[in-house]
């Protein structure tokens, strides 16, 4: 799985198995290029409305329980127009102390940040809802937020974090990379959740109202993401997913000589057909690139909260029966269809 995780080379790549469709269950691993996590938003969101899209009836509502990691996390998904709606329940956040003195001074110059830029009345704080973020406040300089630590990994477990979240609380808009400042993603579930609970915690958002987290925009790419907080102070996170199909022949390296036909008699790579597949279609589906590869039309939905992004978010890789791998490219918010 982590090696399939780096060829495709996505933020995140979630593998699905156990599927069991009746029961609107299944277990749900999460890669990054460089590990295995225990939680992430997107691929959950978009495991689930993938999940929904092979359902019968997918224009109904649906609840799910996936498990990730430890936990289970219940994702709510209901069909929409060429695409799901989907929310998952993030739980009751926990924050960390305040941060300050020596160690908020070493985040602060890792994250290129000056002194006057970190927000006057609120303090950095881990927070958490499955995965901890080191919320850093600021009032000016998003836009020069970077991360120049070359071990900003080692610095985060100091205080216990497992990413940052440079956070403007008054729109709100956040940035988050990974760990060596290599890629800044574009729209982050896992932080989301946080970010709310942390603007929540210290009275910068009413308790009772829904918040849109804005993210993305400095790459070109910009997302918001829904929170709504329940009366039991769970948080419900989501928006629109869209998924995106397409083919390639997968070999394992001492296969590579070896001629397609001959293939369908290995196992696990597509010698199982399909009634949606031609009779000389013999490779296992995976992911395309949403909006941008051949075949595929992409196009932002009509929800306020749904993504406006020109590519793939993250891959969900489904493993029915057999051995037979189906692989679906999800873009939370941007809505994919394959003319194949």
């Amino acid at each position: 799985m982590q090696d399939l995780t780096r060829e495709v080379r996505q933020f995140e790549t979630a593998f699905l198995a156990a599927v069991d469709l009746p029961g609107r269950s299944a277990r749900l691993r999460i890669f990054t290029e460089d590990e295995e996590l225990d939680f992430a938003g997107h691929p959950v969101l978009g495991a689930a409305a993938v999940l929904h899209t092979l359902l019968p009836a997918p224009e109904a509502e649906e609840r799910w329980a996936l498990d990730v990691a430890a936990r289970t996390v219940e994702v709510r998904t209901r069909g929409a127009d060429r695409c799901v709606d989907a929310t998952m329940d993030q739980g009751v956040p926990k924050l960390g102390p305040p941060i300050a003195g020596e160690l908020a001074q070493a985040y602060r110059d890792a994250l290129n940040l000056a002194h006057g830029q970190l927000h006057p009345a609120l303090p950095m704080q881990v927070a958490s809802t499955g995965l901890p973020y080191l919320i850093v406040p600021v009032q000016s300089g998003l836009d020069s937020a970077r991360i120049s630590h070359p071990g900003f990994a080692g610095l985060l477990e100091a205080s216990g974090a497992k990413f940052v979240y440079v956070l403007d609380p008054d729109r709100p808009e956040g940035r988050t990379w990974d760990n060596a400042g290599r890629a800044e993603d574009v729209a982050t579930g896992s932080a989301a959740g946080p970010a709310a609970g942390y603007l929540l915690h210290h009275g910068v958002r009413p308790p009772v109202e829904p918040l849109l987290v804005h993210q993305g925009r400095f790459t070109g790419r910009p997302s918001t993401i829904e929170v709504h907080p329940g009366p039991d102070g769970r948080l419900w996170v989501g928006g629109a997913s869209g998924a995106g199909r397409g083919r390639t022949l997968l070999r394992p390296p001492d296969l590579t000589a070896v001629a397609p036909r001959d293939l369908r008699r290995q196992p696990g790579l597509g010698g199982r057909r399909s009634a949606a597949h031609s009779p000389r279609q013999h490779a296992a589906p995976v992911s395309a690139t949403a909006g941008h590869a051949p075949g595929l039309r992409g196009r932002s939905g009509r929800s306020p909260a749904r993504d406006r992004l020109g590519g793939p978010r993250a891959t969900v890789t489904v493993q029915p029966s057999r051995g037979l791998r189906r692989s679906v490219n999800v873009e939370h918010g941007l809505a994919a269809d394959a003319a194949v």
